[in-house]
């Protein structure tokens, strides 16, 4: 998992993100995470990027989103 970090964050969240998306293998386990989540996580929108790959944005905190690049 390649973390691009395009904000600079304090270490204990860039810490807790690492940790969080360590687990995000495939768009599955980033679903069932989402709705593991009290309230559930759902995708606040996606961007095709070409017939293969499609980012998935997901709002993790009122500051942060998190995008997946999914093929």
């Amino acid at each position: 998992m390649n973390i691009h970090i395009t904000q600079p964050f304090d270490d204990d969240i860039l810490i807790e993100i690492e940790a969080l998306v360590s687990n995000h293998r495939t768009l599955e386990y980033i679903i069932a995470w989402g709705l593991s989540q009290t309230p559930p996580v759902f995708f606040q929108d996606s961007v095709q990027q070409d017939e293969f790959t499609t980012d998935v944005i997901i709002q993790y905190n009122d500051m942060l989103y998190l995008v997946y690049d999914v093929t």
